[in-house]
């Protein structure tokens, strides 16, 4: 590191892996829609980073807290990106597959699944922060958002074709978490994610619901205790409060409701007042502003819009102004010791024998989101989201420069070792390194950030602009958006599958719920077995990522004509994985809405 202390990497590009074939724009293609509050707009920072209540002594994360009071169903910032990982290696051996994995999401839960084989799914922003709790889920991923971003305009290209910056950031970029329920200001945010770090999914593990249930009964019990105690204050004295209180805490109640409530009566009040049991037992995750100003750092104060820049997606823009020499935001950052690990391989034979043969296809787009340095096989993956968004102009058309942090959340320590000692220890799994983006000049609300990638970034950006100019229009591929085709069949029907109904590059799916039917009673026609679409009382709860399938309209059954889409049904196919194998399934009765593109 320089004397000046300002960070020296450079975004990295495909091209230092293989010839260029993506660019990167750390952008996304949608227009985001910001959380709408009575506090978005009046000075204060809305979601602060600071050390997580669940660090330990020998591992620090980092956590997410609220600096406002958010109303259950509130949504949690701005929208997060996720970028799918196709295929990726998982290798016996300890690798920086394992950094990144630690912070990886099941596909179905962003309707990755269908990108290949073995999707998963890295989730910037809260998706990488957002810790887990023993007995406290205040926010969750919020399914509708992550699922239908297909229904927001994607950009195009001139004469709609597909234009040079496709292909080089994720378009998966509406993921949106909501709160559960009321969370004060200065509380940290934990969303349920199953039973580790490797298995993140959107469901709470029997633990979790457990404790939560034992926090929920512990305050319906603490409810009652202050209004009886309230009402009979004139007939109880001191002692008999104290004799009743011992009784049902030691005799009625188990020994886990028991230790969730004070060893004495008169504290009864005081937890209520505070919230309840959860937070009377876990006062760490709820701090104060002077905490959050000297241990946390705000990460609102950039917000993503699109790009002024053609063809480059989204960016991100000051939220407020900011002077010279200003921390605009920082970027925690997972540490990758080897960038070749990104790499996506074709593989003949087993990768665990050494006559397994291989060659490298294309890096992950992952990469794209990364820093790295041309003389180093590191790279450095931002895990906020604002960050990720900073597109690219040189020179003085740069308004911001990165350096290493000198907040609390950076090991400067760990600047001093190797990159091999930081990949050997699982407590680096985590986001241990952080730069700060400063101003290098005055930033006006509302205006661009722009950061200088380098010459090198700049070189390989022109060179592909080059080459696709160079191409025919006929070699190109025609830009078709899923946008409008979810658009137009707002009010159309669904058109039966027959060659070239459906263009290239765009897929139909079906969220489908089906009867289950013991043997017996199974309807099989030509062998393929055929069940009824199971409809929901609540609708939202078919929109699953797991309950999506690839499907073949087969027939329309009802039929509600041109301008009564609603009432359509479809006899559609879908292919089922089973113990057995594949296996084909016809639904009857699949509803209009079902059908997505």
């Amino acid at each position: 590191v320089p004397k000046d202390n300002r960070y020296t990497f450079h975004r990295l590009n495909a091209h230092d892996v293989i010839s260029l074939s993506v660019i990167l724009f750390a952008a996304s293609s949608v227009l985001f829609v910001s959380a709408s509050s009575s506090n978005e707009d009046d000075g204060s920072c809305r979601l602060y980073l600071g050390p997580s209540s669940t660090s330990k002594k020998d591992i620090f994360k980092l956590g997410i807290y609220s600096g406002v009071d958010l109303p259950p169903g509130s949504t949690i910032g701005t929208p997060d990106i996720a970028v799918q990982l196709i295929d990726i290696l998982k290798q016996d051996e300890k690798s920086d597959e394992e950094i990144v994995t630690s912070n990886f999401w099941t596909s179905f839960n962003t309707l990755g699944q269908f990108e290949g084989d073995d999707v998963t799914t890295f989730v910037t922003g809260l998706g990488s922060l957002l810790q887990e709790h023993p007995s406290i889920v205040n926010a969750f991923w919020d399914p509708p958002n992550v699922l239908f971003h297909q229904q927001f305009q994607e950009e195009g290209g001139k004469d709609k074709e597909m234009h040079p910056g496709r292909g080089a950031y994720s378009t998966y970029n509406h993921v949106t978490f909501s709160t559960r329920q009321f969370v004060p200001a200065g509380m940290e945010l934990f969303i349920g994610i199953g039973k580790g770090p490797s298995d993140r999914n959107i469901g709470d593990n029997e633990e979790v619901l457990q404790n939560r249930f034992d926090h929920n009964r512990a305050d319906e019990i603490l409810d009652h205790m202050v209004s009886f105690f309230t009402n009979h204050e004139s007939k109880l004295t001191e002692q008999s409060k104290t004799d009743i209180y011992d009784f049902l805490t030691n005799d009625v109640m188990g020994a886990t409701l028991s230790s969730l409530l004070p060893q004495a009566h008169d504290k009864l009040q005081a937890i209520k007042d505070m919230g309840g049991t959860t937070l009377y037992k876990n006062p760490r995750v709820l701090v104060d502003q002077e905490w959050l100003d000297m241990h946390g750092h705000c990460i609102d104060n950039i917000v993503p819009q699109r790009s002024t820049i053609v063809n480059a997606g989204m960016g991100a823009f000051a939220k407020r102004s900011f002077t010279k020499g200003e921390v605009v935001t920082i970027l925690p950052l997972l540490f990758i010791a080897d960038k070749k690990n990104l790499d996506m391989k074709h593989v003949v034979g087993s990768m665990n024998q050494e006559s397994g043969d291989e060659h490298v296809v294309a890096p992950q787009l992952l990469l794209n989101y990364c820093f790295g340095h041309p003389q180093s096989s590191m790279a450095l993956l931002p895990v906020v989201t604002a960050g990720s968004l900073i597109n690219h102009q040189s020179g003085r058309k740069s308004n911001v420069q990165l350096q290493w942090s000198k907040s609390r959340m950076q090991r400067s320590d760990l600047l001093q070792v190797s990159p091999e000692h930081l990949n050997n220890h699982e407590k680096y799994n985590y986001p241990v390194l952080a730069m700060d983006v400063i101003s290098t000049r005055d930033i006006e609300k509302g205006e661009e950030i722009f950061l200088d990638y380098g010459p090198d970034w700049e070189h390989a950006w022109k060179k592909h602009e080059e080459e696709w100019a160079s191409n025919s229009k006929e070699d190109r591929w025609t830009f078709q958006s899923a946008y409008q085709w979810n658009l137009k069949h707002q009010t159309t029907p669904h058109q039966v599958d027959t060659e070239g109904s459906i263009p290239d590059g765009i897929l139909r799916i079906c969220y489908i719920l089906y009867e289950e039917l013991p043997d017996r009673e199974e309807i099989k026609c030509d062998g393929v077995s055929i069940r009824k679409f199971i409809a929901q009382n609540d609708e939202s709860s078919a929109y699953a990522g797991r309950n999506a399938y690839e499907c073949k309209l087969l027939s329309k059954e009802g039929y509600g004509g041109e301008t009564d889409v609603s009432r359509c049904t479809y006899r559609v196919s879908i292919i089922e994985s089973t113990e057995e194998g594949d296996i084909e399934i016809i639904i009857e009765g699949t509803p209009h809405n079902a059908v997505w593109y």
